[in-house]
């Protein structure tokens, strides 16, 4: 009798890491099974979209696709399961300014997972203003004009706003305005220093990466291109994004609308 009880126990304890076993995921090596690559982010108001490239088993049978977790410490805020075919995700309900963990990892069909790539980021929310540019030599009127009727010339007169003007169109050489920094000209001291890039995309709302420091240009200047997405490091050090919406009027009178956007709070993600 006191053998079979022994014997039951251990069958039972066998049992117990038999059970367990089958309810943990095994986390395979990269090599094995890999994880998606290219992990991004873009802020939005309460929200977070990441983005990622597809692993490199995405199109095979056995893959479910990838599992997204979202942590603010070790609290875990958020999982969920997205499709094989997927490419990005939005997480919702997040809280202004605060800074969470995003991991993603692949998942096969039988439960297996791959490692994890992880970001951190944070939501933000994103106020726009529109703007119009008249060119360097305007003659009426010159400078910078907010839709709010705040309006910054560029003349060095009292009161001399150059301190707070980031960029200007500049058509006195050229027979296309030019979109340029302040910093492209030796015109006097005060201006502020900014430096532009344009990116292959056409919406505000699609995510691109911030370049390197040293692809941004400051001269000879960029070419004005209506609906082409800008990224705009102003002299704080901060990053804008900024839409073309038209190219208007004609020399020397000419002038850009611009859409800018920027982000509210701190961290990596503010004003990208």
């Amino acid at each position: 009798m006191k053998g079979l009880t022994i014997l039951f126990i251990l069958m039972s304890v066998i049992g117990m890491f038999f059970i367990t076993g089958c309810n943990q995921e095994d986390v395979l090596a990269p090599e094995e099974f890999a994880p998606p690559t290219n992990l991004k982010a873009l802020s939005k108001d309460g929200e977070v979209t990441i983005y990622w490239t597809a692993a490199p088993a995405a199109t095979a049978d056995f893959f479910a696709g990838y599992r997204i977790m979202t942590r603010q410490g070790s609290v875990l805020v958020d999982s969920v399961l997205v499709g094989k075919t997927a490419t990005n995700h939005t997480v919702q309900t997040l809280i202004n300014g605060q800074t969470y963990t995003f991991s993603i990892r692949s998942v096969k069909d039988n439960g297996d997972v791959s490692t994890e790539v992880t970001l951190q980021w944070g939501p933000t929310r994103r106020f726009l203003t529109a703007a119009r540019i008249y060119e360097f030599e305007s003659t009426n009127p010159s400078g910078l004009q907010f839709s709010t009727a705040s309006v910054f010339s560029f003349s060095s007169a009292s009161p001399d706003n150059r301190s707070l003007i980031d960029f200007w169109i500049d058509g006195r050489t050229n027979s296309t305005p030019l979109l340029k920094s302040p910093h492209d000209q030796t015109i006097s001291t005060g201006w502020r220093t900014t430096q532009f890039i344009e990116t292959a995309v056409s919406d505000m709302n699609t995510q691109v990466d911030v370049p390197l420091i040293s692809s941004f240009r400051s001269t000879p200047g960029l070419t004005i291109t209506a609906s082409k997405v800008y990224f705009a490091r102003t002299a704080d050090g901060n990053y804008a994004r900024f839409q073309v919406s038209a190219v208007q009027g004609s020399y020397p009178n000419r002038y850009v609308d611009v859409t800018i956007a920027y982000n509210s709070g701190t961290g990596a993600w503010a004003k990208k």
